[in-house]
């Protein structure tokens, strides 16, 4: 079961990140008619600056442990697509892209760490797979999905629908922590 809702916490929280990078370039060039060069160097810095957020991870993990930091890293990887969605604009969209792409990094970081240490190192690898997996299926779905969805409507609907999404997968890893949580109040005898 623990495994499971992993994965499906993993499928919901990886649409945000798969419809930034599948479809940021697309939106830069045929909605903001941004040049290839400028948006080639936006992506690079995006991805640049992903390395010292990974960096940081272990310091946010122990400053605030893994669930404070999966939880408030997946919901800042959600609040910086929203410029993408609400304001049409080159350099809105690029800070919301670099946010996101950092903040995604330390959220994909610590939660690897965490559900791998969930479960036992025999049942790693399936942890492991189904999670890459389900990351794989958020990509493909979101790609076909988002195609379908920007012939019928637009990129600010594509936008919110990924932020919506990796807002929901938090909601399920959430309540799913909340619901496994010893309770405090009943002290174990020893």
């Amino acid at each position: 079961m623990l495994i499971g809702v992993m994965t499906v916490v993993r499928l919901f929280q990886v649409a945000g990140s798969a419809t930034i990078i599948i479809y940021f370039n697309v939106y830069m060039d045929t909605q903001l008619f941004v040049t290839t060069g400028i948006i080639g160097a936006i992506a690079a810095l995006g991805r640049l600056i992903g390395i010292p957020t990974a960096l940081l991870t272990p310091y946010l993990v122990r400053r605030w442990g893994n669930i404070n930091v999966i939880i408030w890293g997946a919901v800042a990887t959600s609040l910086c697509m929203l410029p993408l969605a609400l304001v049409e604009n080159w350099f809105a969209a690029a800070i919301g892209f670099i946010g996101a792409t950092a903040m995604n990094s330390i959220r994909f970081t610590s939660f690897l760490v965490y559900i791998m240490g969930l479960v036992s190192r025999k049942q790693q690898a399936i942890m492991s797979g189904t999670g890459e997996m389900a990351g794989g299926i958020s990509f493909s779905t979101m790609a076909l999905g988002g195609g379908i969805i920007l012939s019928l409507f637009s990129f600010r609907d594509l936008f919110l629908l990924g932020s919506g999404l990796t807002l929901f997968g938090t909601v399920i890893f959430w309540v799913h922590h909340r619901l496994t949580l010893p309770n405090p109040k009943i002290k174990p005898t020893i």
